[in-house]
C-alpha cells in the first residue's frame, strides 16, 4: 500500500470527486516529489476499503477531509484522524449552497473549522502546501 503524506477522504459524489481528483492529479503534476492521495487511489482490491482507509490515515502526516457533503464515513474519518492525533483540514466546497446549511446545523465542524473552495484550482491551492512540507 502507497503511503502518503497528505491523504484526502471525501464522499463519492460527482460534483467533488472531480474537483478532487483534478486538483490531486494538478499538485503531482506540479510537484512530483509530493506524496498526495484519496481514497480513490487505494489498492482495495480483495481488502475492506474501511481498513485501507484507517491505516492511511494511521499513516499520513496530513488529513484532509472534504465536508461538503456529508456521510457517515467522512465523519467517522475526521474522528479517526483526531483521534490519531493528525492534523486536519476540513474544506467545503462553496458553491453547493444547500449542503453548507447541512453543516451549519450539525454545529460540530463549525466549532472545527473548514476552508472553502469553489473549483479545483481553489482546492488545489489549499493541499498544495500541506503536500509539499
Amino acid at each position: 500500500m502507497e503511503r502518503f503524506e497528505t491523504f484526502i477522504g471525501y464522499p463519492s459524489d460527482n460534483n467533488i470527486s472531480g474537483v478532487i481528483e483534478n486538483a490531486v492529479d494538478r499538485v503531482k503534476q506540479h510537484d512530483s516529489a509530493s506524496s498526495i492521495g484519496s481514497w480513490k487511489a487505494l489498492d482495495t482490491a480483495g481488502a475492506f476499503i474501511d481498513e485501507e482507509v484507517t491505516k492511511s490515515i494511521e499513516q499520513c502526516k496530513y488529513f484532509v477531509a472534504d465536508i461538503t457533503k456529508l456521510n457517515f464515513n467522512v465523519v467517522y474519518e475526521v474522528g479517526y484522524a483526531i483521534a490519531n492525533k493528525k492534523p486536519v483540514l476540513l474544506t467545503l466546497n462553496s458553491s453547493l449552497r444547500n449542503e453548507i446549511d447541512n453543516i451549519g446545523q450539525l454545529g460540530i465542524f463549525d466549532t472545527i473549522g473548514y476552508e472553502k473552495y469553489t473549483n479545483s484550482q481553489e482546492f488545489q491551492a489549499l493541499i498544495g502546501a500541506r503536500a509539499t512540507v
